[in-house]
């Protein structure tokens, strides 16, 4: 089943890429398509070890294809594609239809209120960009129902956290994609952890 995925994913990259080099001649889509295949393989791996029921790690490996894909190309591009946003929201809310209409509906609640609420940020502050609505509506019909709207500031302190080292570290010019603390955000919710408390932490013992 893994390598099924995988397969699926490695041509899902190999074609979307062909679209990203018309764009800029320097970006070596092989080498993303292998980077992705093989990281996402690992973290789908980690994923199957998990102690958790079949169902929800068949969707965490899901989710993590689409997130070592979208992260990827947002980190060497600095862009998000909307089909790929779409397509994957649609497809985790259509992915709920065998648990009942619950399920289905707190998918789509969850995809409607982050896309609605990073939408209101986008508009006031300007802080995120276009693309990420999208990732955070995909995330929201990813974990479901209003619980969701948790992972819009446990990104934002997940960023914050990776921007201090990298801070700390020198590289203080350096411009980070913002999809891969979202993605990373809904991951960690997904298998439990608390990024708020972890921040907490953090904050703690840096002050």
């Amino acid at each position: 089943m893994i390598l099924c995925g995988e397969f699926i994913i490695f041509l899902v990259v190999y074609i979307t890429s062909c679209k990203i080099i018309e764009e800029d001649r320097d970006f070596n889509r092989k080498k993303l398509a292998l980077f992705i295949f093989f990281s996402s393989l690992i973290m789908s791996y980690l994923i199957y070890n998990i102690n958790i029921p079949m169902y929800d790690k068949f969707r965490g490996m899901l989710f993590i294809l689409f997130a070592v894909f979208i992260s990827s190309v947002d980190i060497w591009t600095f862009y998000i594609y909307d089909i790929v946003s779409v397509v994957s929201t649609i497809f985790f809310i259509i992915l709920n239809i065998p648990c009942g209409a619950t399920d289905v509906s707190a998918s789509i609640s969850g995809a409607v209120f982050c896309g609605i609420l990073s939408w209101a940020m986008k508009i006031v502050s300007n802080g995120i960009g276009d693309g990420d609505i999208g990732i955070f509506a995909m995330c929201g019909a990813f974990i479901g129902g209003y619980g969701s709207i948790i992972i819009i500031p446990e990104s934002f302190m997940l960023a914050s956290l990776i921007y201090v080292v990298v801070y700390i570290l020198g590289y203080r010019e350096k411009q980070l994609a913002f999809s891969p603390f979202i993605l990373g955000a809904t991951f960690a919710k997904f298998i439990g952890s608390d990024i708020i408390e972890i921040y907490m932490e953090t904050i703690k013992y840096i002050l």
